[in-house]
């Protein structure tokens, strides 16, 4: 590649790279327009431009609540743009090499911030293209078995799992679903203490009063918490039948994990949400967030659980909620 080749690729990122940030950072209000779709030819060196921008998007580390969501608005703006117009099963074939590489990478972020099923078949016809071309890496292997677990498709996790066993060091359990979920109200997934079985069950969220913990059992925070809460005799108590720790929609699964926590914590039984969205909670990202809620309304929420404070900013809360 000759200086001026490489002059004009890297005006192009550039470009890419700016409109994309512009889009969003002329926005500062909860939603923003969405433009019309852009399809562009599966030859162009524009299209592995803008999808390299989402990926760079969504690497760029965000600071402030501000930030967090002009990414995830740019972030958005490109799947609806971008990737769902130009990575359709029938287009997959014509891209080159380079471009189906980015467009891996790209949806991969996509699918990090937005949890949209439809984006990790996109991801499927991907991977599978690069398995026709032989330009499958271990890492491909490994990302798809995470977004599908992210996704709670467990049935195909485990047929990538079953080609590819390095993809996870632990065997996934059996799992089972009792009803028929429509997706409009909260369900999670439970351990079964009398085998190696995860069951999905609804959650109801209108007791008179209860809290809610956003947490997990690779968290430090989370598990300190737990730790100093069940510790006190009179405090655990108080909370039996009231208090739900249930880990985010993420891909960091292990069922020994797990099972470890509900046998250290046996008062604090640990659930695996399977679709966050339809959780009445404002954050999902971050763990431990302790929401206080009444009747199913959130009325308080603790975040955290630094050194010093934690335990009497909870009990403050706690009592706050219980004399409403």
């Amino acid at each position: 590649m000759n200086l001026r080749t490489l002059q004009t690729l890297t005006q192009h990122l550039a470009i890419g790279i700016a409109s994309l940030i512009m889009s969003i950072t002329l926005s500062s209000c909860a939603s923003a327009p969405i433009l019309p779709a852009t399809i562009l030819s599966p030859s162009s060196s524009t299209l592995v431009l803008e999808l390299t921008a989402i990926t760079e998007m969504s690497n760029k580390i965000a600071k402030t609540e501000d930030e967090i969501r002009q990414r995830e608005l740019g972030i958005r703006q490109g799947y609806s743009e971008l990737i769902v117009p130009n990575l359709s099963y029938a287009r997959l074939e014509k891209l080159d090499d380079a471009t189906l590489l980015a467009a891996f990478d790209a949806v991969d972020s996509a699918i990090f911030y937005l949890l949209k099923p439809d984006l990790v078949v996109i991801q499927t016809n991907i991977f599978d293209e690069l398995a026709s071309r032989k330009l499958l890496k271990s890492f491909h292997a490994v990302k798809l078995f995470d977004n599908l677990i992210r996704l709670r498709q467990f049935e195909a996790a485990n047929k990538i799992k079953n080609v590819y066993p390095h993809v996870s060091k632990e065997a996934l359990p059996e799992f089972r679903t009792t009803f028929a979920y429509n997706e409009t109200f909260p369900t999670a997934w439970i351990l079964r203490s009398d085998a190696r079985v995860m069951e999905q069950v609804g959650v109801q969220l209108d007791q008179q009063w209860q809290i809610v913990v956003v947490s997990h059992p690779y968290c430090s925070f989370s598990r300190k918490a737990a730790a100093e809460i069940y510790s006190d005799t009179a405090l655990s108590a108080k909370l039996t039948g009231h208090m739900l720790w249930v880990a985010p929609q993420d891909a960091s699964f292990s069922y020994d994990n797990f099972a470890k926590w509900n046998q250290q914590y046996p008062l604090a039984q640990h659930l695996f949400a399977h679709q966050q969205s339809v959780w009445p909670l404002a954050h999902f990202n971050q763990t431990p967030y302790f929401y206080f809620m009444k009747n199913g309304k959130v009325l308080e929420v603790v975040t955290g659980w630094p050194r010093e404070s934690a335990k009497a900013a909870f009990i403050a809360a706690l009592d706050r909620t219980t004399a409403k």
